[in-house]
C-alpha cells in the first residue's frame, strides 16, 4: 500500500551511504567472513580516512572502520585458524589467502576483528602493505603527531625488535665475562680499561634510546627501566672519576650488578623474580614470626645466663644473644661452641669423689660438671620451635606462594593464547551475556522489556536498526557492541522478525 511504501521510504533515510566527496584510494571486490563463517562478498573501498564495506555493485554502506582506530593488520596464514568455529569457511586444506583487521576497542568499532580473502596470496601481501601505510598517515594526520614523536616511535621499533634485545644480552653476557677474568687474573691494564669503556659506552647509547623512545613516564614506569638507569649511571660516574676523586673508586665494585640487567630481557628470570615478588609479603610476615620468637629466646638468653662462666661471651647483650641464637638455627658448633660453655656449672673434684671414681689424687684440683636441666630446655625447645618448626613454615609459605604466582602467571598466559585463538566474538555477545543471569521466565521478560524501554526512551514502541544501534551503544558494555547492517538482518532473520517497515515492537 501507499501507507507502507512511505514507511520504507523514510526507513531508508537511515541506511548510510558512502559521502559523495570521499576520495576513493583504493576499492575491490573481496570476501568479509560473517559471524555465520560464511564469507561473504562485499566491495572494500579506502578512502582517507575511512575503509567501507559496501554490497557489490552499491553505494549502500555495510561497514565502515576510520582507519586511525586500525590497531593491527596482519597477513591471514592458512590454517592458523582451524580450532576455532569457522571450519566450513576456513580451513588448512583450502589454502585461503587474506589478512586480518583488529580494531580499537575504545574505538568506534569496539575491537572488532575483520577478515578479509583475497583470490591470491600476492594481493593479500599488496593489501596488507597498503593498509600499513594508510593506517599509519591516517594517524599522524588524527593524532597530529610531531616530528619528535615520528622518531620516538622509530627507537621503540628498535628498542622492542628481537635483534637488539639480542645484541643488548649478548653485551651483558660478554661484560660479566670480562668482569670475572680481570678478578681472576688482579690485572689493571689498558685492555680492561677499553672493554669498561666500551661496555659503558653501549649500555649508556642503549639507556639513552630507550629513555628516548619512552619518555617520560613510561620509561619510569617499568621498575627495570629504572634498574638500568641505577646501573648504568653508577658505571658512567665511577668510569668518569676514576682516580680522581677519592673514595668513588670503590663505585666501580658495582659493576658486576650490570649482569642482573638480564633479568629484566630474559623472559624465564623476570617471571621467577615476579613470583618471588609476589611471595615477599607473606613470607615477610612469617619471618617476623621467627624473629619474634627470636628475640624472646634471646632475651630469656641474657637474663639466665649473662652471669655464668662463659655466659657472657654468649648471651653478654641482647645483639650478641641474638646473634647466638641464629648461629644456633644453623647448627654451626652449637653444642660444643654454644650449649657446652654453660651447659653446667664446675665445682672442684674432692678426694673422696677421687676414691669413689678410682682416679689419682694427684688430680686434685680438677673440676668436674654439674648437668643444668634448664639449659638443656632452653636449647632443645628452641630447635623445636624455630628451627624444626617455624623455619620450615617460611620454606613452606615461599613455595606455597611461589607456585600460586607462577600459577597465575600461566593461567594469564593461556588465556591470552585462547583470546588469540579463541573463535571470532558474536557482537551480540556481551548483551547476550547481561540476559543469561535470569532465574525464571518471568524474570527474562521483564529483562528483555526493561532493555527494550532502555532503547526507546520515547515509547513509540517502535526502533528501527539505527535507533537500536545508538541505544547499544549508550548502554557501555564492555566491550561495547557494534552492529553493522548485516548484523541486524541476521540477528532479525532477513528482517522476518520485523514490522514491514524494518522497525521492532516490544513483543517481537
Amino acid at each position: 500500500t501507499d501507507v507502507v511504501t512511505q514507511e520504507n521510504l523514510a526507513a531508508m533515510e537511515f541506511r548510510n551511504y558512502i559521502p559523495k566527496d570521499e576520495k576513493i584510494l583504493r576499492s575491490s571486490a573481496l570476501y568479509k567472513l560473517s559471524a555465520e563463517d560464511e564469507w561473504q562478498e562485499r566491495k572494500v573501498i579506502v578512502s582517507h580516512e575511512k575503509l567501507f564495506f559496501t554490497y557489490i555493485n552499491s553505494q549502500v554502506l555495510v561497514d565502515q572502520i576510520p582507519l586511525h582506530e586500525i590497531v593491527k593488520v596482519t597477513k591471514l596464514e592458512p590454517g592458523t585458524r582451524l580450532k576455532i568455529n569457522m571450519k566450513k569457511a576456513y580451513t588448512a586444506q583450502q589454502q585461503e589467502h587474506g589478512f586480518e583487521i583488529h580494531t580499537s576497542v575504545e574505538g568506534y568499532n569496539s575491537g572488532r576483528l575483520y577478515l578479509i580473502k583475497t583470490a591470491t596470496e600476492p594481493t593479500a601481501e599488496e593489501w596488507v602493505s597498503f593498509l600499513k601505510v594508510e593506517v599509519k598517515r591516517a594517524i599522524k594526520t588524527f593524532t597530529k603527531i610531531t616530528l619528535i614523536q615520528e622518531y620516538q616511535s622509530f627507537a621503540r621499533r628498535i628498542i622492542n625488535h628481537g635483534a637488539f634485545q639480542f645484541v643488548v644480552t649478548i653485551l651483558i653476557f660478554a661484560n660479566f665475562l670480562a668482569n670475572v677474568i680481570q678478578v681472576q687474573i688482579h690485572r689493571e691494564d689498558y685492555l680492561f680499561w677499553v672493554l669498561d669503556v666500551f661496555f659503558t659506552t653501549a649500555f649508556s647509547l642503549e639507556l639513552a634510546i630507550n629513555l628516548f623512545a619512552h619518555w617520560l613516564r613510561p620509561f619510569f614506569y617499568d621498575a627495570w627501566n629504572t634498574f638500568d638507569l641505577i646501573v648504568v649511571t653508577v658505571s658512567i660516574v665511577s668510569l668518569a672519576t676514576q682516580d680522581s676523586v677519592p673514595g668513588l673508586n670503590s663505585l666501580r665494585t658495582l659493576r658486576a650488578f650490570r649482569v642482573l640487567r638480564l633479568i629484566g630481557r630474559l623472559k624465564s628470570l623476570r617471571e621467577v623474580i615476579n613470583a618471588l615478588s609476589a611471595a615477599m609479603i607473606p613470607v615477610l610476615n612469617a619471618f617476623l614470626l621467627v624473629a619474634l620468637v627470636t628475640s624472646i629466646y634471646a632475651i630469656l638468653g641474657v637474663d639466665f645466663f649473662q652471669k655464668r662462666e662463659n655466659g657472657g661471651d654468649l648471651f653478654g647483650t641482647f645483639t650478641i644473644s641474638l646473634f647466638t641464637m641464629f648461629q644456633l638455627t644453623t647448627f654451626d658448633g652449637w653444642a660444643s661452641g654454644l650449649a657446652e660453655p654453660i651447659f653446667s656449672e664446675k665445682a672442684l673434684v674432692t678426694e673422696e669423689e677421687h676414691a669413689q671414681a678410682g682416679t689419682s689424687p694427684e688430680c686434685d684440683g680438677e673440676y668436674r660438671v654439674l648437668p643444668d636441666t634448664f639449659v638443656i630446655l632452653f636449647f632443645i625447645s628452641f630447635i623445636v620451635i624455630v628451627v624444626w618448626t617455624l623455619l620450615p613454615v617460611v620454606v613452606a609459605v615461599l613455595l606455597d606462594n611461589f607456585i600460586e604466582s607462577t600459577t597465575q602467571s600461566k593461567k594469564r598466559a593461556r588465556l591470552i593464547r585462547e583470546k588469540a585463538n579463541a573463535p571470532m566474538p558474536d557482537p551480540m555477545d556481551p548483551l547476550l551475556q547481561a540476559l543469561t543471569n535470569w532465574e525464571t521466565n518471568h524474570d527474562l521478560s521483564h529483562r528483555i522489556l526493561a532493555l527494550y524501554s532502555s532503547l526507546d526512551p520515547d515509547n513509540t514502541n517502535a526502533i528501527d536498526f539505527q535507533q537500536f544501534l545508538e541505544g547499544l551503544k549508550k548502554l557501555n558494555f564492555q566491550p561495547a557492541i557494534h552492529l553493522t547492517e548485516e548484523d541486524c538482518e541476521r540477528i532479525t532473520d532477513r528482517n522476518r522478525l520485523c514490522n514491514a517497515d524494518k522497525t521492532i515492537s516490544p513483543g517481537q
